[in-house]
């Protein structure tokens, strides 16, 4: 027959659970991010009608919705390519096909770290083979620990 738990074994118990408990806590809140973006109007504003952030965060991204207007028989020529800004050029970071029957897109970016720069990127609306650029925006994702 067993006996009754003393009260050293109780103390241990609820140690055991306080400790748990804080370090649950600080796991939870301890540093979170805020992000900040800023969006440039367009350039032109002949094709790109509006940009606007829909979601930033560190697992998904930044994206980004975008509305735009272009005539439907050109629409196969037409692409939306995204630069990013690092040291001082344009790289390449990927390119979308624009839907004809749509005149909507969400674009995606990575944001970056919490110990890195604000991120800025060019959304471009290009045409052809040569890449006429028709109209663009830059995006400017950063991150502050809070």
């Amino acid at each position: 027959m067993s006996s009754a738990p003393s009260n050293r074994d109780w103390r241990i118990v609820v140690a055991t659970a306080m400790v748990v408990s804080a370090l649950f806590v600080a796991g939870c809140s301890g540093s979170s991010s805020e992000y900040t973006s800023t969006i440039s109007d367009p350039s032109t504003g002949d094709v790109i009608d509006s940009v606007s952030v829909d979601t930033i965060n560190q697992l998904d991204g930044a994206r980004f919705d975008m509305d735009y207007s272009i005539n439907a028989t050109d629409n196969a020529t037409y692409s939306l390519v995204v630069y990013e800004r690092q040291n001082g050029s344009l790289e390449w970071d990927g390119v979308y096909s624009l839907d004809p029957n749509r005149y909507h897109t969400g674009v995606s970016v990575n944001p970056p770290l919490p110990d890195e720069p604000p991120a800025t990127y060019e959304i471009r609306i290009e045409c052809g083979e040569n890449a006429t650029v028709l109209d663009a925006v830059t995006v400017t994702v950063g991150v502050s620990s809070s």
